[in-house]
This record gives C-alpha cells, structure tokens and sequence, in this order.
C-alpha cells in the first residue's frame, strides 16, 4: 500500500487543531468521553524533536473544576516520580483553553498484551522473564511511594490502579509503571471523594474494595494479583459477577492459588501468598522487601532475555507503529499529510472491570459497590454461623474453600458494613448478586471467564495505549 493511499481519510477534528504546545499529533492512539491520547512529535529549536505522550482533554471537561483539578493532580503526581521503571508526566499544559499533559513515549507493548499473546499460543512466560518484569515494577512503584516534591516533603503517593494494563514492557528490556490517573498522595488537591471507587475491581485490595483509608501496601496486595497472572496466564480474582470477584477478595487468596498455581514454582508461593494477604500488616513492609523477596525466589532474567520476548510476542505491533511514525511524520514534513485516522486497528477491548469516575459520580455505581460489600460481609457471616451449626459434622474440619480467609466475628462484620454501607436509596437500582457456583465437592468457584461488557465512556481516556497485540 502506497503512503498516498495510506493516508487519503476524510478530515476529522486532528485537522482544526494539529499542534498542541509544542507538540505535532501524529495519529490517535485511544480515545473516550473525556478526551484523546495521541502520539505526537515534540518539536524545539536546531531540529530538536522526540516523541511523546499527549492526553488532549475535551474543552467542556476541562472547564469542570473537579475534573481539572484532577488532571492537575495526575500530572503534578507523576512529574514528582523520576525512575527508570516508572513514566512520568513531562508537561502540564494549557493552549487555547485546552487542559492536555505530556509523556515520554516508549517502545512497548503492555504486560497485558504480552501474557494474551502466550496464552494464545498455549504457552506462559518464563519465570525468570516474570521475575524481571515485576521486579521492575516494583522498583519503579517504591520510586513513587518514597518520592518527594523539590522541597523535600514526603507526597505519599500510592498508585491504586497497578494492573497488568498499566504495565509497560520495552524493546530495551526495561519494565515500567505507567498511569498515575487515579493515584492518590497526601495533598491530592482535594480531588478524590469520599465513597468512590477508582482502579480495576479484579486488582483491588480488601481495603481498597471496602472504601476504607488505604496505603502503600494496598498497591503491593495489587501487585501479587499481577505476579501470579504473569506467572500462569490466568487472572487471579476473576468471574463473570463483580460481587463473585468482590467476595473473593474479600475473603482472601489462599485457596485461589492453591487451584489455579499448580504450575508455580515453590519457591514463590510464600512471596504470593505474603503479598496477597487481606491484612495489611501482614503483607511486605514495602516494595524494595517484596523485590528483594521476589529476586530470592526467583532469579531474574537479563534484559537482553526480556527484549526478546517482547520481540517474539510483540514484535509485528510494534513494527507496524515504527512504519506508521515513520509514514506519518514523513507526509506532514512533505506537506502531503492533512488528516490522520483513529488508530482502530490497535485499540484493544477496554477491560470490563475498569471503574473511573466521570465528573458527576453515578449514583448506581455507588449503590452497586456498597451492595457488594454487604454482600460480602453477610457471606463471611453467614459461613461462620453455618460453621459453628455444623461442628458435629463427619466432614473434616479442614476442608478446604475457595474463599478461605480470615474469619470475622459478628461483632467486627457488623462495624466492617456499617463502614462500608451508606444509607440505601431504595430508588436507585442496585446489580444482584449472584450466588457462587457450587462444584461437587460443595466447593465455591468464581473462576469463570469475564465476559466483555462496554465500558464507561470515561475509561478509554485512561487506557493503556501500549496495549496492543
């Protein structure tokens, strides 16, 4: 196909507005409700140019206190976190009214779509690959939960939304954290609300899911869900109900992994089982001790070694955004290029579980996350109550459960849903709750395959653009 061809598409809104800041859009990588992310070319003096990053927030938005005050935060958050394995914010902009931020761009495909693309194959990664890869994440996320401002205070940043998604993996070998959309720090500019729920539900941590104070120990609870579905291919909390996989979490991860982790190495299952821990205070004390763990468990592999799986599994998506870069800013340097299409033949399917909020929150989503966490409190209750009824029983007591956990007295479950229930609105329509599924051995499984569902319009925005296969 000639470069002509390629590029003769009917004007879109890239062509009123090409150049944002100093930044030339080449072509569009997602976009959603809010806004649009590009890749662009930053242009400077003496023929300086690199790529780059562009979340382009549409005007209205912008204008919506709350919602400004938000993307400030992100790039303010972001720009404070300098390491290697984490992307941060280079620019916060405004120009003609238009609120956009600026990142580096780097050559990468997402973890997510790296594991899809062996899963595909019938294949998982190698531990020593996974051992690198989450390895580096965790050095990059202990670079945010220590970093500073230039004055030197401490800005507490904890990430909430570490996924699988949200993990970039680099031709160069180098893993790296990316999206700090919904991160949260000590002086967040007043922009997270009380009651509402940000990141993917199938990564969140009890306390996270409960609505209650969280630290930086929720992001290593989230990192455990990512190392063990990097490790087998399989997501860790996962059903076709949010309450199932609420439930799930609620009730804690030993039981899960001792189903779904029989191909992972011994060695690992006490880091696993550490960070995935429903008390905080048992988990990892922070990153670098869970990296170090991880490294004792399993030796990681070279960058070299981590470049070529991304090669093997990647490679064709990552080859065919080299020519696109090179055919687009070849016709905008010749003059020949007006108008560039959406990049729709590499927008994959938006994870159904993500929960960003819009400016106005949705009174249903509320509702539908405090039902859940009723819920689940009255499943833990109601197992111990059955429990204690059934003692006399032939069954052995140490029959295992796919949502063994800490148990709670009545006493702590009824503080614990009078923490997590706002008065009901008995008109605001709530999801049911679908009972688990029971095998033959009276076992409960949530493990059923997420079926695709459209996401809020607003989730798009915070897509991974690197997730491409």
């Amino acid at each position: 196909m000639s470069t002509e061809s390629s590029f003769s598409h009917p004007p879109s809104a890239i062509q009123e507005r090409r150049v944002i800041g100093r930044n030339e859009l080449l072509f569009e990588l997602s976009s959603g409700g809010m806004g649009h992310v590009y890749l662009a070319r930053q242009k400077g003096v003496a023929e300086f140019e690199r790529l780059v990053v562009v979340k382009r927030i549409h005007r209205h938005y912008a204008k919506d206190p709350d919602f400004r005050a938000m993307l400030l935060a992100e790039g303010r958050l972001s720009s404070h976190v300098r390491h290697p394995n984490a992307v941060g914010a280079l620019e916060v902009g405004v120009d003609d009214d238009e609120l956009f931020l600026v990142f580096e761009y780097v050559e990468a495909a997402s973890l997510s779509a790296i594991v899809k693309a062996a899963r595909a194959q019938g294949k998982t990664l190698p531990a020593p690959i996974v051992s690198r890869i989450v390895g580096d994440v965790l050095a990059g996320l202990h670079a945010a939960h220590v970093a500073r401002d230039v004055r030197g205070a401490s800005l507490g940043i904890i990430h909430r939304d570490v996924s699988p998604q949200n993990v970039i993996v680099g031709t160069d070998g180098s893993s790296r954290l990316i999206d700090f959309g919904v991160a949260k720090a000590k002086s967040h500019l007043g922009t997270t609300r009380e009651g509402v729920l940000k990141g993917k539900l199938s990564y969140m941590s009890p306390e996270q899911l409960l609505r209650k104070s969280v630290d930086h120990r929720s992001d290593l609870f989230a990192c455990g869900s990512v190392l063990f579905e990097a490790l087998t291919g399989k997501r860790l909390f996962s059903s076709d109900d949010e309450g199932a996989i609420a439930v799930a979490i609620m009730l804690g991860a030993e039981d899960t992994l001792e189903e779904l982790g029989a191909g992972l190495p011994e060695a690992v299952r006490p880091v696993l089982a550490r960070a995935l821990t429903t008390r905080p205070e048992d988990r990892f004390a922070n990153a670098s001790d869970f990296h170090e763990a991880l490294e004792a468990a399993i030796p990681p592999a070279k960058p070299r070694e981590v470049a070529a799986i991304v090669e093997e599994y990647a490679g064709k998506a990552i080859e065919s955004t080299r020519v696109r870069i090179r055919e687009t800013a070849a016709a905008l340097d010749e003059g020949r290029l007006v108008d560039a299409p959406a990049n729709a033949e590499h927008v994959e399917e938006v994870d159904p579980t993500l929960v960003i909020e819009e400016p106005k929150t949705s009174r249903r989503r509320v509702f539908t996350y405090a039902a859940l966490g009723v819920a689940a409190i009255v499943v833990i209750v109601g197992a111990s109550v059955i429990g204690g009824r059934h003692s006399s029983s032939t069954a052995p007591a140490s029959e295992p459960s796919a949502f063994a956990g800490t148990p709670l007295s009545p006493s702590v479950a009824a503080e614990v849903a009078s923490s997590v229930a706002p008065p009901i609105d008995l008109d605001a329509p709530v999801t049911p709750v679908t009972t688990p599924i029971k095998d033959d051995r009276g076992h409960s499984r949530v493990h059923r395959p997420v079926k695709a569902s459209k996401p809020p319009a607003s989730a798009t925005l915070h897509k991974s653009p690197y997730d491409t296969p």
